[in-house]
């Protein structure tokens, strides 16, 4: 099997699925796509070589434009691409997006709203005080901040090029679940650190495993249904638990959820999961 893992940049976790998939007899190349003739793509030396592979892991390369261009093209040359549906809809990255399929399905999210005025009063008279402000496309806890007061909101307000917000949910810990294929084989819980409220590993947030049964099918079964409302196949789904009701809400999706300290701290093997996902979908 050949495979193309599409990104602009390398990192340990790559190099380590890289080793695996070889072990496994498996050709696996690390693609960065540069010079795209957008005007003839099947002219493009660029997206032609990616004709020699069995299947397409896109990570990250060249944008959301050209994200869905890619994985139509690809898609009429029958090559599996992981995360197809996804990838076509560029609005899934955007967390405005997320939380309107996963309402739309029924799936409990934060009040959210989108607001045409950045004024802290009419933040304040929607939601009151505290609220969450984010950035619609954003990572590692970027551009996501606790607001208390007019003077922390004005602070922060600029740095959102597209602002959403959002109810505040009382708890210092999320949910991570990530979905390989049909299956949720890893779930844990990302605690904040010090005074951040964010859980965010990046940000120095603790990882600690999910080991009670009901407890990972509740959150599996929550994951499953957050991730097909935005056609993902392959991804982390972030939920929170309400520290009074234990209700949970949907918080965001994330396409390329990190794994390599997961590995670490959990002691599990996420390569082999992504691996046999990948056979799984050349054979169907």
């Amino acid at each position: 099997m050949k495979i193309a893992f599409i990104s602009k940049k390398n990192s340990t976790q790559i190099l380590e699925l890289q080793k695996k998939a070889e072990e496994r007899g498996h050709v696996f190349d690390l693609v960065d796509l540069n010079d795209i003739l957008i005007s003839s793509l099947n002219s493009s030396d660029a997206i032609s070589s990616l004709g020699k592979y069995d299947l397409i892991h896109y990570q990250a390369s060249v944008g959301h434009v050209m994200t869905p261009i890619l994985t139509e093209w690809l898609s009429t040359k029958n090559i599996p691409v992981v995360n197809n549906r996804y990838n076509l809809l560029p609005f899934f990255e955007d967390k405005r997006y997320q939380v309107f399929r996963c309402a739309s399905a029924g799936i409990t999210t934060p009040r959210t709203y989108l607001s045409a005025t950045k004024e802290f009063e009419d933040i304040d008279r929607l939601l009151g005080t505290p609220f969450i402000l984010k950035g619609a496309v954003s990572a590692q806890g970027k551009h996501v901040f606790l607001i208390n007061n007019k003077s922390e909101f004005d602070e922060v307000i600029e740095q959102c090029e597209k602002p959403l917000f959002q109810e505040y949910i009382p708890s210092r810990a999320d949910y991570r679940v990530h979905r390989i294929g049909n299956d949720l084989p890893i779930i844990y819980k990302r605690c904040a650190s010090g005074e951040d409220f964010r859980s965010n590993v990046s940000r120095g947030g603790t990882i600690e495993p999910i080991t009670d049964t009901d407890e990972r099918e509740k959150l599996a079964s929550f994951a499953r249904l957050a991730s097909d409302a935005m056609e993902m196949e392959y991804g982390g789904i972030d939920i929170m638990k309400h520290p009074e009701n234990e209700q949970l809400y949907f918080i965001e999706s994330n396409r390329n959820p990190g794994w390599a300290q997961v590995n670490d701290l959990l002691g599990i093997n996420t390569e082999d999961h992504i691996l046999d996902f990948y056979e799984q979908k050349i054979a169907a």
